[in-house]
């Protein structure tokens, strides 16, 4: 019954915490998250293991985001996909980085990154620190989706688009050997699926989505 997520203090910086079973809750914050002022600094946990190992994001100082693991004696794992940006431009709103939101047993992480140029890639990050990058052919904007779209064995579910502007989604599947799938569920007659979104994955490989 442990539950994650993160609130907003006073001045409307995210926090992390932990409530546990018993009521009590944890506040924390990722080791070089910004304390200023408003939504663009602070600390968003999004997945929990059956370990208690945390996964989230971070946004420093400089409105860069870098992801985390907090494990349950409170220490933390910080990192950046290798192709994440690196430099924020709040004018023109590109916030780049690297966004974790779903944590496995084997402390295998899921998400999504954002590249110098705002383009999202998705990403697998195994706890040795080694990064795959997830896009399917074609791609122009790829997107795992939050908690509950990464299983035991490492299969990703998500979403993408291969025409910019996003008229268009297809949901995917990506399997630990690298195969990609991708798929619509069948349209009415004398119609097209424009939107799909594939949003959950179960331990037998089974997706949910809209």
């Amino acid at each position: 019954g442990e539950i994650v997520g993160f609130y907003t203090d006073p001045n409307i910086v995210p926090h992390g915490f932990l409530r546990l079973p018993n009521g009590q809750i944890i506040s924390f914050d990722a080791p070089g998250a910004g304390l200023g002022h408003g939504l663009n600094q602070g600390t968003a946990a999004y997945a929990i293991n059956n370990l208690g190992e945390i996964a989230g994001q971070f946004q420093d100082p400089s409105y860069v985001y870098h992801g985390f693991i907090r494990y349950p004696n409170g220490s933390f794992t910080t990192f950046d996909a290798p192709d994440a940006g690196t430099e924020a431009n709040p004018g023109m709103g590109l916030f780049p980085g690297t966004f974790p939101y779903n944590i496995n047993i084997r402390g295998t992480t899921a998400g999504n990154y954002i590249d110098a140029n705002g383009v999202y890639h998705g990403f697998v990050r195994s706890p040795a620190n080694k990064f795959t990058k997830v896009d399917p052919t074609g791609s122009v904007f790829t997107y795992i989706c939050e908690e509950t779209c990464l299983n035991l064995d490492g299969t990703v579910a998500g979403f993408y688009s291969n025409v910019a502007p996003f008229i268009q989604t297809h949901g995917f599947v990506r399997y630990p050997n690298g195969i990609i799938t991708s798929f619509d569920p069948p349209a009415p007659a004398g119609s097209t699926t424009v939107f799909t979104e594939a949003a959950s994955i179960n331990t037998k490989g089974e997706i949910a989505g809209l």
